[in-house]
C-alpha cells in the first residue's frame, strides 16, 4: 500500500517513491501476466516545470507514470476534462487520512470543502 505523504519536497520524478510505487506494486498487482504482456515501456521525457525554474534531471524508462504538465495541456484541452474525479477509493483513503490529521469530527467536513466535487492531479513535474 502507498502511504500518503502531505509534505512538499524538492524530488524529481526520476527518484520519486510515487513512480517506484507505480512501476513495481501497482504494475505487479494491478495487472495479470496477459495484460502487462500489452504495457509499454516507454521513453518518459524529463520536461521543464513551464511555471518554475526547476531542474528536470534525467529522463526514465518507464512503464507506468504520470502526465508532464505539458501532456496535461496537450491531450486534455478543455477545462471540464481537467477536473480529476476521486474514485471511491480514493475518497475513503483521503476521509481515513484527514481524520487522522484533523480528528474524527472535522476530518470529513474539511475533506468535503476541499474535494467534494474533485481532486487533485499528480504530475511528474516539479
Amino acid at each position: 500500500m502507498l502511504q500518503i505523504e502531505w509534505k512538499v519536497l524538492d524530488v524529481t520524478w526520476e527518484k520519486c517513491t510515487l513512480r517506484k510505487w507505480l512501476n513495481e506494486d501497482f504494475y505487479n498487482k494491478a495487472f495479470d501476466e496477459e495484460e502487462k504482456e500489452r504495457v509499454v515501456l516507454s521513453e518518459v521525457p524529463a520536461t521543464k516545470n513551464p511555471e518554475y525554474d526547476t531542474d528536470p534531471w534525467n529522463p526514465t524508462r518507464d512503464r507506468m507514470f504520470l502526465l508532464s504538465i505539458q501532456e496535461v495541456e496537450r491531450y486534455i484541452t478543455d477545462d471540464e476534462g481537467q477536473i480529476c474525479q476521486p474514485t471511491v477509493y480514493c475518497t475513503k483513503r483521503l476521509i481515513e487520512e484527514y481524520k487522522k490529521r484533523f480528528g474524527e469530527d472535522k476530518g470529513y467536513e474539511r475533506y468535503r470543502k476541499r474535494y467534494e466535487n474533485s481532486t487533485w492531479w499528480r504530475l511528474r513535474c516539479q
